[in-house]
């Protein structure tokens, strides 16, 4: 399993190479197919999420619920914090893609001033979520240092 943590944190076609190169597999499809197999199931990066978001403190979120009556695209967890929304779609990595309905409720999220992300690790929704705050704190200290 520390292999798989090792790879699961490159790009897709350096794992690809490795595999061709160490003869693990033959070719790009059995390396698909290598990968499908070895890379863990979304649960358990949306698992590891969800832990950290409980370690913070600081939010509000659930998981939700795919199925027949779940409007389609909408992420798997929502997060509100500090007022904020964050939408997270967890990936699985090298080989998770969004689908044309997440594409286009993200894109509806950020139109709407919310934030829609692809993730698979937990430092990235931190990341997402400290530089979102740091910019909206940035944009009130400016709007108010220009006030007499």
């Amino acid at each position: 399993m520390q292999g798989i943590k090792r790879l699961e944190r490159m790009e897709k076609g350096q794992v690809v190479g490795l595999l061709l190169s160490d003869g693990i597999v033959r070719t790009k499809k059995e390396a698909e197919a290598w990968l499908a197999r070895y890379i863990p199931l979304e649960k358990v990066y949306q698992k590891a999420i969800i832990e950290y978001l409980k370690s913070r403190g600081d939010c509000v979120f659930w998981k939700n619920a795919a199925g027949v009556y779940q409007k389609q695209g909408v992420p798997d967890l929502t997060v509100i914090v500090q007022g904020t929304f964050f939408g997270f779609e967890v990936k699985r990595p090298l080989i998770g893609a969004p689908s044309e309905m997440q594409l286009r409720m993200q894109q509806k999220v950020r139109l709407a001033g919310g934030t829609y992300e692809f993730v698979s690790f937990p430092e990235e929704v931190k990341d997402i979520i400290e530089g979102r705050l740091k910019d909206e704190t940035e944009r009130e200290s400016a709007k108010t240092s220009r006030v007499p």
